[in-house]
């Protein structure tokens, strides 16, 4: 614009574009005559002006070249070292070739050890020069034009402007020449690509043939890929013809027939076009090593040259190849390990400890037979663990596609949204993709374009039952189970199948809608767990120790028996599968769908980097696959069934057990439910491996004898027999649970402190999340079995004893402490002697008693929370006193699960309810935006409503008054702009504002559903809470549970929405939502209903604040013992959150350690531990922890101190006082170490 208010015969359309380049900028003149126009004299003069540039000319074409090598710096006669200037450059380069250079600069590439590769450019081609008579002649830099599609023309990846093909067809890719009718976009043949020859246009996106590009350059396909990809693609343009026609009759209808041999057509040939381009690129190619510089690359070349005959001693250039590599090696991983700044590098530097050998280089052996080569071997893995067993025993025929008779059948939805689609194909973490290689991230990236296509192809799934044929062809993955020590047995891998991402979406979907129909229909026994929801291992686990308990309660004795079914998912088979699933009740179209889940599966197998033809498979589920462990429980539901008392299942492993007063009574009961169950198995097919059968006697008395299990074919030994002591709540076997757990965490803490140390390494910040995520849940797993406190209540309760006994856990606790205080040395770079306590309070790290209490409390929320039919929930219950004085009054509680659920107050129970997903269940309430622009944009919306839309607005409160906690409601409902109707109310006072909002919502509408309104009306619930909006447009929260299921039941019957209305903006029914709330805060009346009752989030509050007193209590314990200087300091132990000081650099983490808790180079220190290190700072003066305020060094810069004082510390108090001001602000604490540098050993 400067240039044409200067200029008054040109307009702003006279120069379209001006861009900053980097001699100043660049301006494009409309045409020729605007160019003359600007570059006349006078113009020219006043563009100067206007722009305060210094000149202006036409663009040049401008001649480069390199000359490489030359010396940096250069030495006078006096032998002084100048360094080399652009205007030495420029006038040497004037000397040797005659003609100035237009410009002259240094390459921003090549190596740097006092040589420079100069870029000089010239207005016309020059000879062949050097620089300073060094380096190398100077080569001319020529850019050669990249291949590009060339369209119009011949559609390849060439250079067009060197092209002399014959052009193409957009469309069909005929050749304009041979083409009859009209070509391009109006072309009526069919599509194929020019390129890839598959049933594309030839100009998509997508093509395989097109070239790549990897690390800025672009590389195209070799004639042998190129070869591959067109075969495959001619094969697919085959295929894709309809695969049978379709019959027209006179009859005209109004919707399409979708068949399977529709969904294979659509989905096959793509799937088979991308399994071949993906071979088709399955080339060995070697890759350097990623610490190889060019350093290694210089001394492996004068090692080569210099190489020493074989048996004499290596030469110089050897020995300094070695050490190169060495340095080049440690260099490497030290800055992989210091570069660590996010939770993808964390977790992948704390998995190095997990890498072992190879498992292609151990050879396999099968029947004597050793095998090597790693193709042999995966037939070989294929062969023994996916061929081992035969459909020979299935049922010849399926059963027929219609319901039992004999049984109720249950009700199946075949709508598919798009929200679940969704959830359950790109809302998952990223999972290992099948064949086709197409990923989640993959997905996510494309999900705009073909979501539609993919709901489409769901919906005609479940619609006709079927499964396409294309995701049914795996690949297994061979992959070593953990803790098998034999790794040439064919037994110590683990098949695992990896499928379509595609496929296990629907698959998830199926998956999830079988096991909430068969918990809510009683399918299962509730003792059978295994891809269920709201189950899991330990639950089970839990409920059989409070049965254990029980009994010895009542001095019984237990004795149980564990049972592996052998083969498991690889032995399932399909016939008696479907049979079974009939008899439970499940509709045809599901069990044709699992029939053809199940039908014509092939597989390849994979191990390291080759793979296995692809080869059918007769019988069994994928092992990997959302589906099988579900299908597998269904398969194995009528033997747990048989005693929903006495046996539990999860997955393939069963247990049974029986009590009584004696241990040859439970052999003998054992010994028959073995009998029928064998004969059960015989009947169905299934085998129990004889080998697995494990028998363990569970008593309290000393001097039993342990008598075995007597069979006909088998006698089963017990392998221990477990003594448990009168008052210890942990069982016997918990002793070695605990030291194996935590074995394995002081292995993980061991590898951490190997990866830093004082002054390299990750973060400590980083490091502590690690700790957190991985060795925490390694220690703590399991604890919810056998740790319920340090003390419990005895199980007599007299005047005489103590109200609490102990549960004998002490050990553990020091077994698990020991392993923190590992992780603690691994997170802090802290010296040797610092105290433990100390240690765990500047990590933020749990003690074991911490983090068991808080497994404990979080257990206890569970047990509050679980639904009616969890194995835990009539455990939990404690009985009535039938007779006596106490009679009507519960008893006091005998086990573990009693005492721990005793913890906290009873609140509701959740129910097992179905996924729900709502319009706009996925997206963010908020939209992206702020409150400001929301508001406004929610005054409009709203202003514009007519009286056939009815408004609910509803907000909560919670407040302190008088001491008292309230926490309230209250909620306005508008018909247009007119309000109707209000309401308020109270909550229990254990509950949050969370549950308020929601009640408040659930109320509001069921009031705004009674008024005498118009049918035919839109309810929009506005809501100020996003997390209310998330939990009614998706699934219901665990806390207030009820609510959000009464809203959903609303939005199947009536057309209700949620929108976001921002609090505290001045939104009328927000406002008088908030008047309500508080109104009732003012005078709460009585909860009512389900309100009345406390609430999930109320009672983990209660638990929280618990945890908190027994964690100050430890503290309060432990710092009691600790030096008079660590106290002083007066730090809190909050365990909750990272403190900001382990975000420092670790060498000044160190420091900051040393002066809190005096262990590191101090005069005492050193005094009292006999080291030989100087006692004193280099001034002078003792080193002490206050001496850093004090020392010459720093306060020579006493102007540059952070959080300066008005005059530099005088006496030790002020120096303290300042010293703990700094370190409570970290980051002031280092920048006063960067400007007085003022430690003794930098």
């Amino acid at each position: 614009m400067a240039i044409v208010k200067a200029i008054k015969e040109i307009t702003p359309s006279d120069i379209p574009t001006a861009k900053h380049i980097k001699t100043g900028w660049a301006i494009t003149p409309r045409n020729d005559k605007i160019k003359a126009l600007l570059m006349g004299q006078e113009n020219r003069e006043l563009m100067i002006r206007a722009v305060e540039g210094e000149s202006a000319r036409l663009p040049e074409r401008w001649v480069n070249y390199a000359v490489q090598g030359v010396e940096s710096s250069y030495r006078t006669i006096t032998g002084e070292s100048i360094p080399t200037t652009i205007d030495d450059i420029v006038s040497e380069a004037l000397s040797q070739t005659g003609i100035e250079p237009a410009s002259c600069r240094p390459s921003r590439h090549g190596p740097t050890e006092g040589r420079t590769t100069w870029i000089i450019s010239f207005t016309r081609p020059v000879r062949s020069f050097r620089l300073f008579g060094t380096g190398d002649y100077a080569h001319e830099i020529k850019k050669n034009s990249p291949a590009m599609l060339h369209d119009p023309g011949c559609l390849g990846y060439c250079k067009t402007s060197r092209c002399t093909r014959p052009a193409r067809c957009t469309t069909c890719s005929k050749t304009t020449a041979t083409h009859q009718g009209p070509h391009g976009e109006q072309c009526k043949d069919t599509p194929k690509c020019a390129n890839c020859h598959g049933p594309f246009p030839a100009t998509h996106d997508k093509c395989p043939a097109a070239p790549t590009r990897v690390n800025g350059r672009l590389i195209q396909p070799i004639k042998g890929e190129l070869k591959f990809i067109r075969e495959a693609g001619d094969r697919a343009s085959e295929a894709i013809q309809p695969a049978r026609g379709r019959q027209t009759g006179s009859t005209v209808e109004t919707s399409i027939e979708i068949t399977d041999g529709d969904i294979a057509n659509t989905t096959e040939p793509v799937e088979h076009l991308r399994t071949q381009v993906k071979e088709a690129d399955k080339t060995e190619k070697g890759h350097s090593a990623p610490w190889w510089t060019e350093d290694c690359r210089v001394a492996y070349k004068r090692h080569i040259q210099e190489k020493s005959d074989y048996g004499q001693s290596p030469s110089e250039a050897t020995r300094a190849f070695l050490a190169t590599v060495r340095k080049a090696k440690r260099t490497y991983w030290q800055q992989r390990i210091d570069g660590c700044n996010n939770d993808k590098d964390l977790y992948k530097l704390v998995g190095w400890h997990k890498l072992s050998f190879d498992q292609r280089d151990t050879p396999l052996v099968i029947e004597g037979r050793t095998i090597i080569a790693p193709l042999e071997k995966a037939e070989a893995l294929r062969e023994a663990i996916l061929d081992r067993f035969s459909a020979e025993d299935d049922l010849l025929e399926p059963p027929p596609l219609d319901n039992d008779p004999q049984t109720t059948p249950l009700p199946w939805d075949t709508y598919i949204s798009m929200e679940e689609t969704e959830r359950y194909v790109i809302g998952v973490s990223s999972t290992s993709p099948g064949p086709d290689q197409v990923t989640v991230r993959l997905l996510k990236a494309c999900w705009e374009h073909i979501r539609h296509l993919v709901l489409g192809i769901y919906r005609a799934c479940m619609e006709q039952g079927h499964y396409p044929a294309a995701w049914r062809t795996v690949e297994v993955a061979m992959i070593p189970k953990v803790g098998k020590k034999d790794k040439s047995s064919p037994r110590s891998m683990r098949p695992i199948a990896l499928s379509s991402c595609l496929g296990k979406g629907l698959e998830r979907i199926i998956a999830r809608r079988i096991a909430h129909t068969a918990m809510a229909f009683d399918i299962l026994s509730p003792q059978h767990g295994g891809a269920l929801p709201k189950r899991s291992a330990m639950d089970l686990a839990t409920a059989f120790t409070h049965d254990v308990e029980m009994a010895w309660s009542r001095h019984e004795h237990v004795s149980m028996l564990t049972l592996d079914v052998q083969g498991a998912f690889d032995a399932l088979l399909k016939n008696r599968l479907l049979h079974r699933m009939r008899q439970q009740g499940w509709p045809p179209l599901l069990r044709k769908f699992i029939q053809n889940f199940l039908s014509e599966r092939r597989v390849r197998v994979r191990l390291g980097n080759v793979t296995t033809p692809v080869h059918r498979v007769a019988c069994g589920t994928p092992q990997g696959s959302p589906l099988s462990p579900v299908l597998y429980t269904l398969y194995l539901a009528e033997l747990l069934n048989q005693d929903r008392k006495l046996r539990f299942g999860y997955a393939d492993d069963i247990n049974l057990y029986r009590v009584s007063h004696s241990l040859d009574e439970n052999v003998a009961l054992l010994a028959e439910d073995l009998k029928s169950i064998n004969e059960w198995g015989a009947a169905n097919k299934i085998t129990f491996a004889p080998e697995k059968r494990e028998l363990i006697h569970l008593t309290r008395q000393k001097g039993l004898h342990a008598p075995p299990i007597q069979l006909e074919d088998q006698t089963i030994h017990p392998i221990a027999l477990r003594r448990g002591k009168p008052d210890c709540a942990a069982l016997a076997w918990g002793v070695k649970h605990v030291a194996e757990r935590a074995a394995q965490a002081r292995k993980v803490a061991n590898h951490l402190r190997s990866l830093a140390n004082t002054a390299h390494g990750p973060p400590a910040g980083s490091l502590r999340k690690a700790a957190i995520t991985c060795i925490l849940p390694i220690l703590l797993y399991g604890a919810e079995t056998w740790y319920e406190g340090r003390t419990k209540n005895p199980r007599i309760a007299r005047v005489s004893r103590k109200p609490t006994v102990s549960t004998r856990v002490g050990w553990h606790l020091t077994t698990i402490d020991q392993a923190l205080i590992a992780a603690t040395k691994a997170i802090l770079p802290a010296w040797r002697t610092t105290p433990n306590a100390v240690l765990l309070r500047e990590a933020a790290m749990p003690s074991a008693q911490v983090a068991l209490e808080e497994a404990k409390l979080r257990f206890a929320v569970h047990l509050r929370t679980i639904d009616d039919k969890h194995p835990l929930t009539n455990r939990t219950t404690l009985p009535l006193v039938i007779r006596g004085r106490a009679a009507g009054n519960r008893r006091i509680p005998r086990s573990k699960v009693q005492r721990v659920a005793q913890l906290l107050p009873a609140t509701p129970r959740n129910v097992l309810a179905s996924p729900h997903f709502s319009d706009g269940s996925r997206q963010d309430p908020t939209q992206g935006q702020g409150k400001d622009i929301a508001a406004q944009n929610f005054t409009i919306w709203w202003e514009s409503l007519g009286q056939e839309t009815i408004t609910v607005f509803s907000d909560g409160s919670e407040q302190q008054i008088n001491g008292t906690r309230v926490v309230t409601y209250g909620y306005a409902i508008y018909q247009g702009q007119a309000a109707v109707a209000t309401g308020q109310g109270s909550l229990n006072a254990l509950s949050h504002v969370f549950d308020a909002e929601a009640i408040g919502a659930c109320r509001g509408l069921k009031h705004a559903l009674q008024l005498s309104l118009p049918s035919q009306r839109e309810i929009v619930l506005c809501i100020d809470s996003t997390s209310v909006i998330w939990g009614i447009r998706g699934a219901a929260p665990a806390s207030s549970q009820w609510a959000f299921l009464q809203i959903h039941g609303a939005m199947e019957a009536y057309n209700v929405k949620t929108r976001w209305a921002p609090g505290h903006m001045k939104i009328v029914g927000n406002e008088l939502a908030d008047q309500l709330a508080d109104n009732e805060a003012k005078d709460p009346h009585q909860p009512y209903g389900m309100a009345a009752s406390p609430t999930r989030s109320g009672i983990r509050t209660v638990g929280r604040r618990l945890l908190e007193h027994i964690r100050d209590t430890w503290w309060k314990d432990k710092s009691s013992r600790l030096s008079a200087w660590y106290t002083q300091w007066q730090l809190p132990y909050d365990t909750r959150r990272t403190p900001a000081a382990l975000w420092l650099p670790r060498r000044i983490l160190a420091k900051v350690l040393m002066i809190r808790s005096t262990h590191g180079d101090f005069e005492w220190y050193h005094r009292k531990f006999n080291h030989e290190d100087t006692s004193e700072c280099p001034c002078g003066r003792p080193k002490t922890p206050e001496h850093l305020v004090f020392c010459k060094r720093a306060t020579t810069h006493f102007k540059k101190w952070p959080l300066r004082p008005i005059v530099p510390p005088r006496t030790r108090q002020e120096g303290l006082a300042y010293l703990a001001q700094l370190i409570d602000q970290p980051q002031e604490f280092e920048t006063f170490v960067k400007v007085t540098n003022s430690f003794y050993d930098e």
